[in-house]
């Protein structure tokens, strides 16, 4: 299911904040189904500790390039999946189903 560049936004948001203590985060995609992908968070370990959700969009609400060079990074080294169970950490897992079960719900 493709989402909308708003709802999308609002899940990776949702995800990464439930998933606070996974390895793992959630990016937004352009190549992908639902517009969203799952890295590992050594695939972002080069731009510092500090990130926010809110800089892997730009001001239209597209992948920034942070994003873009995460996703780049995360899948010249295997770090990347675009389904939560192939993470297998159970805190992503659930928080992906809690977050995109409920969107979907509400389309």
């Amino acid at each position: 299911m493709k989402y909308s560049r708003c709802a999308r936004a609002a899940i990776v948001a949702t995800i990464n904040q439930l998933a606070s203590g996974s390895r793992w985060l959630a990016l937004p995609a352009l190549d992908t189904k639902s517009g969203i992908i799952f890295v590992h968070k050594r695939a972002a370990a080069l731009f510092g500790m500090d990130i926010k959700t809110s800089d892997f969009f730009s001001s239209a609400g597209e992948p920034s390039r942070l994003a873009v060079e995460i996703h780049g990074i995360a899948n010249a080294h295997g770090l990347i999946t675009q389904i939560p169970a192939m993470t297998a950490c159970p805190i992503l897992i659930q928080a992906s189903e809690e977050t995109m079960l409920h969107s979907e719900e509400q389309q």
